[in-house]
């Protein structure tokens, strides 16, 4: 202390300098490494939160997949058949008369192709709970592509784990078996498999089971895990099986049961998935998500956990402190420097310059104006603007470096000032191989020479504008491969030059995505054109030879018809009456197949031309009335295919009118959604038990010899609805009189009553 007193007052005003600019600067770099920490912790908390429901997404996913599989070979035709074909003692299918052996057949045919399209699974079987479960149909995975296994080598799986649960079984419920060795005859063959089991019932219960074996290390390698550098994702089952994918590395499984095999860390925290959002053990950050519980007898759980390490999280803290702490070194020495310049300039010296020439006989000493409130005014502004350039420089670093996106700043010329971290993990250049380099390094060789011109094009940009609304952006990374960019770029101007910002993303999962999409429907496209030629050729194909059998049917009425008798006579025509019943069901199937798939435009037209037209097709018998409402009459509805449902509709109530004398009663009404169309009769009622089944294909409440009809009318109906985005309902309480009313939505081209008029 007495050193310092000792200093002369610019050495003392320096050396109070540097100790104010240091403690400022320390206090300034540990707040920012605090606010750096904080905040690359808070977003790495958020990446974690985000990885781990993307990588949840994808698992989730591939299970939904091999659910979906097992629910549409359970529902192929030949598994039915199978079912029919079996409890009909002699092994023909009542329905079509297929045998049992042609069943299975077509039924291996469906999993061979199933195998084919997916590369996880390694076997697919059809087992009857009869015989201690034996197999019914079964097709492996070979070297040489699938391979169905003939009826000797057909084994009994009773005592296999994943059909003890017999109860879950009888519920409808599929659900996956414990990972386990695959077995053959008892013993362990093949690798770890995860098996998916899907009940199939039949009129008296449960009947069997679809079974779906995937190679669980494929399967998992199949959900598309990439984790980002600094991340991993581990998959893991309630015995402790684990895998873990990391950045470059090869994910391999361990299983329980193999030679060398360790727990995962994370294993506590996977029996505790679901109760804390994120935890923290051995130095890792990590978010456990519950993909599969255990529950009702089924033991099978499957989790993932999310990880990085808490150190990686620290290390731009770290980075900003370093620079925090070069900033207040070079504001440490400015300081100083300041100092020592202002105070060979204070006004304290001419103070006291003053003092030594002043005299008592010269009268009062007068003090120099403005000494004290200049010192105290530079300090105080000089202490505050280095704060504040301190937090603001490192806020706009923070923020710059923790963005996602790509950023780059260039000159008016196109030369790189700048660019964040993402650039290196989208194009794999670090930024400072980029600064002060040509941006064309970016560019893929047919843009790059085009450059300028797309500088001068936005020169005047001062707002952010995308670039790639009219066609597609590629960037080209440092080892020349290409990457599609969504970019958007705003100009600036400072330092009186202007100067661009370009923003750039990465979009190929979403180009990915489109091509997937265009891929399905043009799939879907050619799908319709197949169904649409297979019901016209099955159509005219099977009509062929129903003409043939009403022909012959005709020309023995004739050559016999001295000796027919009334029996026979009935026995004819009850034969041709079922020709023409099965030429009106093709008929039908055909147009069912087509509805939503006809070209061409309805023609609008109002409700009392729309009633005239019902009225002349539907031929009513006497005694039956029709009766159509005001509101009917005022509104403007397309002709097709509202007239083939209301027909429809009609036709129903006059041929399932128990009376000679009736009614039907036509009414239309708006409401919020559209046109509200009814039709009413006074004929027998429909029970509340028969009111869905009535809209299902083939289905009829009276047997076909008292109705004439194919069954398919109600269904076409609601089909109709459902493509138009309406609906149909039935209301009746089986006693007397049913109502059916079809909501018509105002896009369907239907208008409503008012508007029409």
């Amino acid at each position: 202390m007495r050193a310092f007193h000792r200093l002369r007052l610019r050495s003392k005003l320096v050396v109070l300098a540097v100790a104010a600019a240091l403690a400022t600067g320390v206090a300034t770099s540990f707040a920012a490494y605090v606010q750096v920490r904080d905040a690359e912790f808070a977003a790495a908390e958020a990446r974690l939160e985000a990885a781990a429901k993307l990588h949840s997404d994808h698992l989730r996913g591939a299970l939904a997949l091999i659910r979906t599989d097992a629910q549409a070979l359970a529902a192929m035709p030949p598994v039915p058949g199978i079912l029919r074909a079996s409890a009909s003692g002699d092994g023909v299918d009542p329905l079509d008369r297929s045998t049992l052996d042609l069943w299975q057949a077509r039924l291996e045919q469906i999993f061979a192709s199933f195998l084919e399209t997916r590369p996880h699974y390694t076997q697919l079987r059809f087992i009857g709970i009869a015989d201690n479960w034996r197999e019914l149909v079964r097709v492996n995975r070979g070297p040489d592509g699938p391979r169905a296994v003939p009826g000797a080598g057909l084994q009994q799986k009773g005592a296999e784990p994943y059909l003890q649960n017999i109860a879950a079984l009888t519920r409808s419920e599929a659900m996956f078996s414990r990972v386990t060795y695959n077995r053959e005859h008892g013993r362990p063959v093949g690798p770890p498999t995860l098996r998916l089991i899907h009940p199939v019932t039949g009129p008296e219960g449960l009947f069997g089971a679809i079974v779906v074996n995937t190679d669980f290390a494929d399967l998992l390698r199949t959900a598309g895990f990439d984790p980002r550098p600094g991340f991993e994702v581990q998959v893991l089952t309630d015995r402790g099986d684990h895998m873990t994918f990391r950045p470059g590395a090869t994910a391999t499984l361990a299983f329980h049961d193999d030679e060398g095999w360790a727990p995962s860390p994370f294993a506590a925290a996977a029996a505790g998935a679901g109760q804390a959002a994120l935890s923290r053990s051995h130095g890792k950050l990590f978010r456990a998500t519950p993909i599969i519980g255990a529950r009702d007898g089924a033991p099978f759980a499957l989790t993932l956990v999310t990880a990085t390490t808490v150190e990686a999280l620290y290390a731009s803290a770290r980075a900003a402190l370093l620079r925090s702490a070069a900033i207040s070194a070079l504001l440490i020495a400015l300081a100083g420097g300041a100092a020592a310049l202002i105070g060979a300039h204070l006004p304290l010296g001419r103070l006291a310059a003053a003092l030594r020439a002043h005299s008592p006989g010269n009268g009062p000493f007068e003090v120099p104006s403005g000494v004290d409130d200049e010192t105290l005014t530079i300090a105080l502004t000089f202490a505050d603007m280095s704060s504040q350039m301190l937090r603001q420089t490192l806020r706009i670093r923070s923020i710059y470096a923790g963005v996602p996106d790509a950023i780059v700043t260039i000159d008016e010329d196109g030369t790189i000032e700048d660019a964040n971290p993402a650039v290196e993990a989208l194009f794999g250049y670090a930024p400072e191989d980029l600064i002060d380099g040509p941006l064309e390094v970016l560019m893929p060789d047919d843009i790059a020479p085009h450059h300028a011109r797309f500088v001068r094009a936005v020169s005047n940009v001062r707002d952010s504008r995308p670039m790639t609304a009219a066609r597609d952006i590629y960037g080209r990374r440092k080892d020349g491969s290409l990457v599609p960019l969504d970019i958007s770029v705003s100009g600036v101007e400072y330092d009186g030059k202007p100067h661009f910002i370009g923003v750039m993303r990465d979009i190929t999962a979403r180009k990915q995505a489109e091509a997937e999409l265009a891929e399905l429907l043009a799939a879907l496209e050619r799908s319709n054109e197949e169904l649409d030629k297979f019901a016209y050729v099955a159509s005219h194909d099977l009509k062929a030879p129903l003409r043939v059998i009403d022909n012959a049917a005709g020309w023995l009425e004739e050559d016999l018809a001295d000796v027919l008798t009334e029996d026979t006579r009935e026995s004819l025509d009850m034969l041709r009456g079922r020709v023409r019943r099965m030429e009106r069901l093709l008929d039908d199937l055909l147009a069912h197949s087509r509805i939503g798939r006809d070209g061409g435009e309805a023609t609008v037209v109002s409700g009392a031309e729309l009633a005239d037209t019902l009225r002349g097709l539907l031929n009513l018998p006497e005694g039956m009335q029709l009766h159509v409402s005001d509101a009917f009459l005022r509104i403007e509805v397309q002709t097709m295919p509202v007239t083939t449902i209301l027909l429809n509709l009609l036709s129903n109530a006059v041929k399932h009118h128990d009376r000679t004398d009736g009614n039907i009663w036509l009414d239309a009404a708006e409401v919020e959604q559209g046109l509200e169309l009814s039709v009413a009769d006074d004929g027998p009622g429909i029970a509340p038990e028969y009111h869905e089944r009535i809209f299902e294909m083939f289905q009829t409440l009276r047997p076909r010899d008292e109705v004439d009809g194919s069954g398919l009318g109600l269904a076409m109906v609601r089909k109709y609805a459902a493509i138009a985005g309406g609906r149909i309902n039935v209301t009746s309480d089986g006693g007397r009189g049913t109502r059916f009313t079809l909501l018509w939505p105002h896009d369907g081209r239907s208008r409503p009553a008012e508007i029409a008029a």
